[in-house]
Parts: C-alpha cells; structure tokens; sequence
C-alpha cells in the first residue's frame, strides 16, 4: 500500500494554528471553507467511483497552498 501523509497538511492542526496566530476571525473561517467540503472521485473508462470525502491535505493548485503548507 502506499501512504500518501508524507505531504499532506492536518487540516484541524493548521486551523488551529491559524486562529492562534490571525487576529481576524473571518481570515479564520474563510481558511476552514476553502478546506472543508472537499470531496473526489476517478473514473476510468467511463467508470465513475463513489464519492470520498477528504478529510486533510491542501486543494491542489490553489495559490495559497504552497503558503498553507509551509
């Protein structure tokens, strides 16, 4: 098996740390919308998967996730 949590980002960690370190409640809660809710899926040859929620990690290509990461 392989184990992908090398690189992924603890999302209630992160939060945490956010609401320790920003003055701003709403950065705060703008932070835990852009990273709740996320959900994906594969398909292969026109075959869909169920649904998975993601529950850590960053969205990939998002412009703050390099900063978030760090």
């Amino acid at each position: 098996a392989v184990s992908l949590t090398a690189d992924t980002v603890w999302k209630q960690g992160l939060l945490l740390k956010a609401a320790r370190v920003l003055k701003c409640r709403n950065t705060v809660n703008i932070l835990h919308n852009i990273l709740s809710g996320r959900s994906y899926y594969v398909t292969i040859d026109g075959v869909r998967s169920r649904t998975k929620s993601l529950k850590n990690g960053l969205p990939q290509g998002s412009v703050l996730a390099p900063v978030l990461f760090n």
